[in-house]
C-alpha cells in the first residue's frame, strides 16, 4: 500500500544515511591525517549520528505501518507519536 508522501520520506531517509556516512568518513580522514579527536568532536559526531538515525527511522516508520493496511490518517498519527517519544528523550538528555 503506497501512501501520500512515501517517495519524499524514502528520499529523506537516503539523504540522511548518506550524510551520516560522509560525516563519519570526514572524522576518520581527519583522525588518519594525524589530528586527534577532542571530546567535543566525539560528542558532536555521536550526537549527529544519533539524531540522524532516529530521523531516518522516523522517515521509514510510515512505510512500515502502511504494510499492515492501516488507514492513512492513523499511520501519520501513530508515526508522529512513535517519533515524538524518542526525540523528546534525546532532547531532554541533551
Amino acid at each position: 500500500m503506497e501512501f501520500k508522501g512515501a517517495t519524499l520520506l524514502y528520499t529523506l531517509a537516503t539523504l540522511m544515511v548518506t550524510f551520516v556516512g560522509f560525516s563519519a568518513l570526514l572524522y576518520v580522514v581527519r583522525q588518519a591525517a594525524g589530528a586527534r579527536l577532542s571530546l567535543l568532536d566525539r560528542f558532536i559526531a555521536k550526537t549527529v549520528m544519533t539524531y540522524t538515525f532516529v530521523l531516518t527511522a522516523a522517515a521509514l516508520l510510515p512505510a512500515l505501518l502502511a504494510l499492515f493496511d492501516i488507514e492513512e490518517n492513523v499511520i501519520w498519527r501513530v508515526s508522529g507519536v512513535l517519533f515524538g517519544f524518542p526525540m523528546l528523550a534525546l532532547q531532554a538528555t541533551y
